[in-house]
C-alpha cells in the first residue's frame, strides 16, 4: 500500500531555522500509525484486512475514529507532557539568553571602563616619570650653583685667611665650609643608580636623597644660628 501524503506540517518554531515538526494532532498520527501498521505489516508475515489496507482517505470512518481514539488515550498524554517539559526548556533557555545578553552590556562597559583606567595609569606614570626627572636635574643644577658660590665664599675667606685679616672669622667660616663641601659634593655626584632608582620608587635611593637634604638643611640652619 502506497502511504498517504504527509499533510501539511506545522510552522517551525521561532529561534529554530530548518527544524521540521511534524503536526501533532490526533488525526495526523492516528493517519502516520496506519500507514506504517499497513506497510511494515508484509515484513512481519502479517496480512492486514483488506478493507483496511488502503490510503487513510479510504479507511472506514469507524475505524479511523477508533485509531484516534487510541491516539487521545494512549498517546496525547504522552505528548502533552512532553511538550510541557519542552516549553518549560524552552522558556528557561530564553531567560537564560536573556541574562547573557544584560550581563554581557554590563561586561562590555567594565572591559571598556578598565581599559580607560589603564591608559589613564599609563599616562600619569609617564607624566611623573617626566616630572620627577625635570625636579632632579632642577635640584642639581642648583646644587652645582651652590657649591661653586661656597667655593668662591671659601676661597675669600682663605685668602683673608693667609692675609691675617679676620683670623679667626676666617678660620670659623674655613671649618664649616669644609664640613658643607663633601655634603654638597656628594650630591651633586649623585650616581646614575641612586637617580634611575628615585624615578622608579627605589626606597633605598629616595631614603639616600632625603639624609642628603636633611644634612644640607641641618647645616644650612647651623651657619644662620652662628651667623
Amino acid at each position: 500500500m502506497t502511504p498517504s501524503p504527509d499533510p501539511t506540517t506545522t510552522p517551525t518554531p521561532d529561534g529554530y531555522p530548518g527544524l521540521r515538526v511534524l503536526p501533532m494532532d490526533d488525526e495526523s498520527i492516528a493517519r502516520r500509525f496506519h500507514d506504517t501498521y499497513e506497510s511494515a505489516a508484509a515484513r512481519f508475515g502479517y496480512a492486514t484486512r483488506p478493507e483496511s489496507a488502503v490510503p487513510w482517505e479510504e479507511v472506514p470512518e469507524n475505524n479511523r475514529l477508533l485509531m484516534q481514539a487510541v491516539v487521545q488515550t494512549v498517546v496525547r498524554p504522552i505528548i502533552d507532557t512532553y511538550q510541557a517539559a519542552w516549553e518549560s526548556h524552552r522558556k528557561g533557555l530564553q531567560a537564560a539568553a536573556e541574562e547573557i545578553e544584560s550581563q554581557q552590556a554590563t561586561i562590555d562597559t567594565f572591559t571598556s571602563e578598565l581599559a580607560a583606567t589603564k591608559d589613564a595609569l599609563y599616562e600619569a606614570r609617564s607624566l611623573n616619570h617626566t616630572t620627577t626627572k625635570a625636579s632632579l636635574r632642577m635640584d642639581l643644577r642648583s646644587a652645582n650653583e651652590e657649591l661653586a658660590a661656597t667655593r668662591e665664599e671659601r676661597d675669600r675667606f682663605r685668602d683673608a685667611l693667609l692675609d691675617g685679616i679676620e683670623a679667626r672669622r676666617a678660620e670659623e667660616l674655613a671649618d664649616r665650609l669644609d664640613k658643607v663641601e663633601p655634603v654638597v659634593e656628594a650630591a651633586t655626584k649623585m650616581p646614575a643608580s641612586k637617580i634611575a632608582g628615585m624615578v622608579n620608587g627605589d626606597v633605598e635611593a629616595v631614603r639616600w636623597f632625603f639624609d642628603m637634604a636633611q644634612a644640607l638643611s641641618a647645616l644650612d640652619a647651623s651657619q644662620k644660628e652662628e651667623g
